[in-house]
């Protein structure tokens, strides 16, 4: 039996305005990470931008490693092949905000001289909780591009993850 209006009324409308905000939220993750690598390729450097189907955090190695998986667009995969094959993406940034409950986020992988590889994506602050304090102490920290099919596309090792998490919101202890 559907309930209208009365005892539940307020939770729905809760849940419907979440989901405009995180709709909201994700279109602007997205414009501003455009806008980065339009920024990137007015100063001359190739630049790619690759928006994640799905992002969340894992451990790995039984507790010795965390890992922020992006899932990409199987389209986009050989474009990121090509660029982190043919520039050494060592350098790294990350524009982050939290809203409600989700992590919106832009990762730039690049070489200064040369190309930026953008990913942007999301994930629940809970599950990315979950995985920190499921890690061992001095868990190192990986993030990992790989199609919906699990296929591994590429892998960035971190020495501060700090970047990526919302230290004022979960356990990040270096």
């Amino acid at each position: 039996m559907v309930k209208t209006g009365g005892e539940g009324t307020d939770d729905l409308e809760r849940l419907a305005a979440g989901s405009d905000e995180r709709k909201a939220s994700w279109k602007q993750t997205l414009e501003e990470t455009q806008a980065l690598a339009d920024q990137r390729r007015s100063n001359g450097r190739e630049a790619v931008v690759v928006p994640a189907g799905d992002a969340g955090l894992q451990i790995v190695d039984d507790g010795d490693g965390l890992e922020l998986v992006f899932v990409i667009p199987g389209n986009k995969a050989e474009d990121v092949t090509r660029l982190v094959e043919s520039n050494p993406l060592e350098a790294y940034d990350v524009y982050r905000r939290t809203v409600g409950e989700q992590v919106f986020l832009a990762v730039e992988y690049f070489d200064p001289d040369a190309a930026s590889l953008f990913i942007a994506g999301a994930y629940k602050l809970q599950d990315a909780g979950n995985a920190v304090t499921a890690a061992n102490d001095g868990a190192t920290f990986q993030t990992m591009l790989r199609k919906l099919d699990g296929t591994p596309v590429a892998t960035f090792n971190h020495a501060d993850r700090t970047k990526f998490l919302p230290t004022d919101r979960l356990p990040v202890d270096e």
